[in-house]
């Protein structure tokens, strides 16, 4: 019996912790609808590129040509065209 029980417990602690991993994959799976694409794709690279910029003295944080292609990314989305 006492085997019994702690193999319900662990059957009961995987379930927990399968639940939690779910919902982790959702989350990066499945972005709020509301993001644009662009947008999600700077929040990603922003830490990066300050990261890179820290090392190497650059400033790719501020990057036009990565604003610029943040907007583009988002207007092509918003007008329905698959950009992926």
């Amino acid at each position: 019996m006492k085997g019994q029980h702690i193999h319900t417990k662990l059957k009961r602690l995987i379930e927990i912790k399968m639940k939690k991993i779910v919902k982790t994959i959702k989350m990066i799976i499945l972005p709020n609808p509301e993001d644009r694409p662009g947008d999600i794709i700077a929040e990603i690279a922003q830490p990066i590129a300050e990261k890179i910029d820290r090392v190497m003295g650059t400033n790719l944080k501020k990057c036009g040509a990565c604003d610029s292609a943040r907007r583009e990314l988002n207007e092509e989305a918003e007008k329905g065209i698959k950009i992926i």
